[in-house]
């Protein structure tokens, strides 16, 4: 028995996870770079299916970790009405290294589609008689990230969730592992209340029993209508089921674009490899070793650029044909266009604009933050969009801790305002930037062709013919002298 009919036998339905959990475990293939029947592929040479590894950029990866440094990093403030009220928060916050929880957790929820983070009471001293009564006195904040597959939707209002189950697994050093089964519900009143299960369960997670210990509560009345858990997903409505209470993969609608990019890189990768520089030699270049009786060569028997041909191939007579040189013609240009053609449509379907994922010409390597325009009006709105439900999340996460508070009277923080200021270093004023690019363009610092590129939307290609159009050039003439306002 799995968790899902542990669940139904309790009376919940589970249909939301089983028919939603495909799309998670196949977003999260792509997250770790190694889809089956696309990384792992065959090539028939003529003789029989070669199979062959192929090459990941690992963009789904690249981009979370991106979206999630530019919605959730150090320059994050969290505040509440006073300054009292802030220093318990930010103490309790700290203690559970929230910056860096929830820079991962929105990384990976992004990936999944869907997280939760959930607060809990650490150190709960439970009374042996029932496991429901507990003493507070040395309690603490706990908070925990669970990802999309450890998540079961019990009951929604539109996208808004309302009931969860969540596991957790813990590895036990039999072999075995623990499985807690968490349900965050409502009671009659609309207090939320939180029933615990333990189980022992197989490497395949299937219960194999009760897991009976008497450290930990079977039964917790929050005595609160405010959930103790807060819900993070991208702020992109789910296309694959309009009705489903799961978010989506912010790279589930570009999964082609990725596709193309690994392929590209792939070829790539292939293209250096296949066009090393080869020497085939015939059977004239070894020389015979009298002490061992057989043939030898006469350079490093390691070097993989020297490949001896057989006997079919020996040409005595024409000294000249004894060594034959190879070398493949790259074609890195036209790689790095496809590449580059590919990011910037990725970074367009993502929100991230096309100018924020691209190789440079000089470093062939991802540019960052501050290297790119990452101050356009596209990733601007990008960002945007996705605080505002993450404002909400943070919020959910505060009142859960408050919340806490009232009931173990270890600390109370007043909720009642709780300000959220979020990084906007990142977005720059685009006007500022193209006048500081037209004083680099008039002070010969940026070629007429790169402004061009960067401020009309054209690939270089067509930046250079628009030069050549202005200066009245035929194409094979070379370059010209910058003209002061000629360009604006």
């Amino acid at each position: 028995m799995d968790v899902c009919e542990y669940l139904r036998g309790l009376g919940y339905d589970t249909k939301a996870y089983t028919e939603f959990i495909g799309n998670i475990i196949y977003w999260k293939e792509w997250y770790r770079g190694d889809v089956d029947k696309f990384h792992t592929y065959t090539v028939y040479n003529g003789v029989k299916n070669v199979e062959l590894k192929r090459m990941s950029l690992q963009m789904p990866k690249f981009i979370c970790e991106k979206m999630a440094d530019l919605l959730f990093n150090e320059k994050v403030m969290i505040s509440l009405k006073d300054e009292t009220n802030t220093n318990t928060l930010n103490e309790i916050l700290d203690e559970n290294d929230f910056q860096l929880l929830m820079n991962r957790a929105i990384e990976i929820s992004f990936a999944l589609g869907t997280g939760c983070i959930t607060a809990n009471i650490d150190n709960i001293l439970v009374k042996e008689d029932d496991r429901k009564t507990t003493d507070f006195s040395k309690s603490k904040v706990k908070l925990q990230y669970i990802n999309a597959e450890n998540l079961y939707p019990l009951s929604w209002d539109g996208d808004k969730i309302k009931e969860i189950a969540v596991i957790t697994y813990e590895k036990l050093s039999n072999g075995e592992y623990k499985c807690v089964v968490s349900l965050h519900i409502r009671n009659e009143i609309g207090n939320y209340v939180i029933k615990n299960y333990q189980f022992l369960t197989d490497g395949n997670k299937n219960i194999i029993s009760e897991y009976l210990n008497d450290t930990y509560v079977t039964e917790f009345d929050t005595k609160d209508t405010i959930p103790w858990f807060a819900i993070i997903t991208p702020n992109i409505k789910n296309n694959i089921d309009l009705y489903s209470p799961y978010g989506i993969s912010i790279y589930a609608n570009a999964i082609d674009v990725i596709k193309s990019i690994d392929i590209d890189y792939d070829s790539f990768t292939n293209e250096i490899q296949l066009g090393r520089k080869r020497l085939f030699t015939t059977k004239e270049v070894l020389r015979f070793n009298p002490t061992t009786g057989q043939n030898e060569f006469n350079f490093d028997p390691n070097d993989i650029v020297f490949h001896v041909l057989g006997d079919g191939f020996s040409d005595e007579e024409n000294v000249k044909n004894y060594i034959q040189e190879v070398n493949g013609n790259l074609r890195i240009e036209e790689h790095i266009n496809a590449l580059n053609t590919n990011l910037k449509m990725l970074g367009a379907k993502i929100g991230f604009g096309i100018r924020y994922l691209t190789f440079d010409e000089n470093t062939y390597s991802p540019k960052t933050a501050t290297e790119v325009e990452n101050s356009n009006n596209v990733l601007y709105a990008t960002v945007s969009k996705h605080n505002k439900l993450l404002r909400e999340t943070i919020e959910d996460i505060v009142r859960a801790i408050g919340s806490i508070g009232d009931i173990t009277n270890q600390f109370h923080i007043d909720t009642e305002e709780i300000n959220i200021q979020f990084d906007d270093s990142i977005i720059q004023n685009e006007d500022k930037e193209r006048e500081e690019d037209r004083k680099d363009l008039s002070q010969d610092t940026l070629s007429r062709e790169r402004y061009i590129e960067r401020w009309r939307n054209v690939d270089l290609a067509e930046a250079k013919e628009w030069i050549r159009e202005i200066d009245g050039e035929e194409p094979e003439k070379g370059s010209v002298e910058l003209i002061s306002g000629e360009i604006n």
